[in-house]
């Protein structure tokens, strides 16, 4: 009985491994790419947009943001924070985020 039960549960097992790998290659994604893309220190494809650093920063509370600008391979602008204004800056491939107080007032 125990080895009956052991050959259902592996045959499952072996089952489910290949359709969910079906799935995978029918839609066309890679496993790692899509770990890849959830994970927040990962490196990005390509470059940060100023709408997603924008959305970066607004995830950690920042709001009434200046106008953005290039500035070699960082994008920077300024925010308000806790009632403080930020000069915050955002690596466009890597994601890497630097933020310190604003000497304007």
């Amino acid at each position: 009985m125990k080895q009956g039960t052991r050959a259902i549960t592996l045959a499952l097992l072996i089952s489910t491994v290949g359709f969910s790998r079906g799935i995978t290659q029918q839609s066309g994604r890679n496993d790692s790419a899509a770990v890849r893309a959830h994970g927040e220190d990962q490196e990005t494809v390509g470059e940060t947009s100023e709408d997603v650093a924008q959305v970066c920063f607004q995830k950690l509370g920042y709001r009434d943001f200046g106008k953005w600008t290039r500035n070699g391979d960082y994008l920077e602008s300024t925010a308000k924070k806790d009632g403080k204004t930020w000069q915050i800056r955002i690596h466009v491939r890597t994601g890497a985020r630097e933020v310190k107080p604003s000497d304007a007032h």
